[in-house]
């Protein structure tokens, strides 16, 4: 009995086959086994406002075929409260985003074991932002009970920090 040779399938690695090839007296089913590639994560988002938000993961950590999402949203006063008391009272301008990964099928996913590098970059294009001292990045829970800074920066061109789950920043 031969054994066929290796199927080429984009995006996957051949690992082997399954089912007993060796003697065989009839015809018999194997089946080709594969694992799907671990891929990189880069992804960005250009706001209307011409702020870049960017997002980079090592191999792993973001399935392949996901997408980052950003979306602008206003703080209601309890969120606005719980960022003033993460961030200081010097902080006077606020934007949130909700940032998200989705995944191929469109679902909302989480880092799997690692964490993600999220930059703001271009940001001195915002109202207010190119006069300020810097700007710290402050992350909202999801039911607005805390938040915690970040990553902060004396530019007011960028900032970048890592994070293990999404949602308001």
């Amino acid at each position: 009995t031969e054994i066929p040779q290796a199927p080429v399938v984009e995006g996957f690695t051949f690992t082997g086959w399954e089912g007993n090839y060796t003697e065989v007296f009839a015809d018999t089913m194997i089946h080709a086994l594969f694992i799907e590639e671990e891929v990189e994560f880069n992804d960005s988002v250009t706001l209307g406002s011409g702020v870049i938000i960017s997002a980079h993961a090592e191999k792993g950590i973001i399935p392949k075929g996901s997408r980052l999402q950003v979306i602008e949203v206003a703080l209601n006063q309890s969120q606005s409260q719980v960022v003033e008391n993460a961030a200081g009272e010097n902080n006077a301008i606020m934007y949130a985003y909700d940032i998200s990964i989705l995944a191929a099928n469109g679902n909302t996913i989480q880092p799997e074991d690692g964490q993600v590098q999220i930059t703001f970059s271009n940001t001195q294009v915002l109202p207010g932002v190119a006069q300020s001292e810097g700007i710290d990045v402050v992350h909202v829970a999801d039911d607005a009970s805390a938040a915690n800074v970040m990553g902060s920066s004396d530019s007011t061109n960028s900032v970048s920090f890592a994070t293990e789950h999404f949602s308001m920043f």
